[in-house]
């Protein structure tokens, strides 16, 4: 009796742990939020490429697409591509667009070079950041903060931000960021854009 109401249990918890699971994801950055200067990243690509400074104090006031990623699949390509499309399509607006791969340690360079190269990226600008375990614990770094926004099981953030102020955001764990929502984003792009 007692292994069956344990099976049981553990029956029940799986299930629910799988239900929430297939929830979507709560971005971090809400609509409304202050996105502030925390961390800085390495451009591979663009003005200043190989050095390293704030994207967020670079943009400034400017509309923008930020995209953090864990990893750079097909899907996440096809997405990059597009984006590079839409902020050469609105640049009398202004829109600036930027990808950083995030790692624990920094990323290769040598590999979003290539993949620009590749793909023909000439509108967004591809960066590299390095989260490593070196920052305090309990302490407001920057690293901190991106963490707390990122979450764990994000593997994609999208935040489009004007003045500084977000206006809509995204979070997909692995394999989320499909054609759907990559549509979604873009099409929220009058949300950062002047009329």
């Amino acid at each position: 009796m007692g292994q069956r109401l344990a099976l049981a249990t553990l029956i029940l918890l799986m299930q629910a742990a799988s239900a929430f699971s297939d929830e979507p994801l709560r971005p971090g950055y809400q609509v409304g939020d202050w996105i502030g200067h925390g961390y800085s990243e390495t451009p591979v690509t663009g003005p200043g490429a190989g050095e390293k400074f704030s994207l967020v104090c670079k943009y400034g006031r400017r509309p923008v697409v930020m995209v953090y990623l864990r990893e750079i699949n097909a899907p996440i390509i096809r997405f990059i591509k597009q984006l590079d499309d839409a902020t050469g399509e609105h640049e009398k607006q202004r829109l600036g667009s930027y990808v950083v791969l995030v790692g624990k340690e920094e990323p290769r360079q040598d590999d979003l070079k290539a993949l620009a190269e590749k793909e023909n990226i000439k509108h967004t600008v591809l960066a590299v950041l390095a989260l490593d375990e070196t920052y305090p614990r309990g302490t407001s770094t920057g690293a901190q903060r991106y963490r707390a926004k990122l979450g764990n099981d994000a593997a994609v953030m999208v935040v489009l931000a004007s003045d500084l102020r977000v206006r809509a955001s995204y979070a997909y764990r692995t394999g989320e960021l499909n054609e759907a929502a990559a549509k979604q984003i873009l099409a929220d792009l009058p949300k950062v854009l002047s009329k």
